[in-house]
This record gives structure tokens, sequence and C-alpha cells, in this order.
């Protein structure tokens, strides 16, 4: 939307794989953490296992990606949570989660 771009500020990104120790595999998350305007969000978006008798890898998993993922803190926030697992556990930002199976 006009007027919402020039709001956009500090800009991060993250990355965690999930596969052989961590590293190689097709199975991970990124997240985006942003300002706009005073507000802070962060976006989290994930590719874990499919198939119903993969729900415990696929929970461990994302808990491993919010575990790992984290970000410098944004100046002026007055919080130093700076990773994802400390915002879902104590949201001072909204946290939106994405995710495919396959």
């Amino acid at each position: 939307r006009d007027g919402l771009q020039d709001g956009v500020r500090d800009l991060q990104s993250s990355v965690a794989a999930c596969g052989l120790m961590n590293y190689m595999g097709n199975k991970g998350g990124v997240a985006i953490r942003l300002r706009l305007f005073d507000s802070s969000f962060c976006f989290v978006c994930s590719h874990l296992n499919a198939h119903s008798q993969n729900v415990l890898r696929r929970n461990q998993d994302f808990s491993e990606i919010c575990r790992r993922i984290s970000f410098p803190p944004i100046a002026g926030l007055g919080s130093p949570i700076n990773s994802v697992a400390a915002v879902a556990a104590s949201p001072p930002e909204p946290l939106q989660t994405y995710g495919g199976v396959s």
C-alpha cells in the first residue's frame, strides 16, 4: 500500500536448516523481522516433514527452527528479545508462522 514502504526499517533475516547434522536436507525455516513505523513484526516460514506419523518430528523441527533463528537486537525497541523462540514465549511483537510439508 502507498505510504507503508517508507515506514519499513531494520529488515533482518535468518535461516535454520533441519536435516543431517542440521545442515543438509530440504527441511528448515527462514524468518524475516522488520519494523513498520513504531511496530516490530516477525514472520517465520518453514518446510517440514509430511504425513501424520511425522507430527512429533515436525514439532521438534519447528521448535529447533525457532530456537536457532536469531536476530541482532533492534535499537530503540527497549527489548533485548532477539530469537523467534523468545518472541513466541513472550510476544512483544506479532509473530506469524507459515509452513509447508512434503
